[in-house]
């Protein structure tokens, strides 16, 4: 897995000074057709099509469901499950659904393959997306070198 390093504060503790974290960097977003494919050639006797299809239907109903106020345990996948944004009022006979409800979140709880990711992980830090671009502006410019977290990097011509 890709990370950079970011300097940030604790979320649990944001009073302390910031420290040097690592960020996931994602490699690239793969589409449901993407996952559909990358399925079937992983030696699925299943067809392109087929997996496209109940996964997208898998997502619609799960989504349909939830906003019903089902849980929907999808084994593996995880759990799927509502809760809801609302403004508050001081008393209770004054609320009103329609008026004081704002959203419906969806949120998931990992199934058994998603717990413990970091078991036979491997690590390459990269460069962080902002110092990326900053860089490519550098570049782009001419100029023959940039400051990135506090350090010179000289430009190659």
């Amino acid at each position: 897995m890709k990370y950079s390093l970011v300097k940030r504060h604790d979320p649990r503790n944001p009073n302390k000074d910031e420290k040097w974290r690592a960020a996931a960097q994602s490699e690239e977003v793969l589409s449901l057709e993407d996952l559909a494919k990358r399925m079937h050639e992983h030696d699925s006797k299943y067809n392109y099509g087929d997996l496209q299809a109940v996964l997208t239907t898998v997502a619609m109903y799960t989504a349909e469901l939830v906003q019903k106020g089902y849980q929907v345990d999808l084994g593996y996948f995880g759990k799927f499950y509502a809760t809801l944004r609302s403004d508050g009022t001081e008393n209770r006979k004054d609320f009103r659904a329609d008026q004081h409800i704002k959203e419906i979140k969806a949120n998931w709880r990992p199934g058994k393959p998603f717990l413990n990711l970091i078991e036979g992980a491997t690590f390459e830090e990269v460069i962080d997306r902002r110092s990326e671009a900053k860089l490519k502006r550098a570049e782009r410019n001419g100029e023959e070198e940039v400051e990135i977290h506090g350090q010179i990097v000289r430009l190659k011509k």
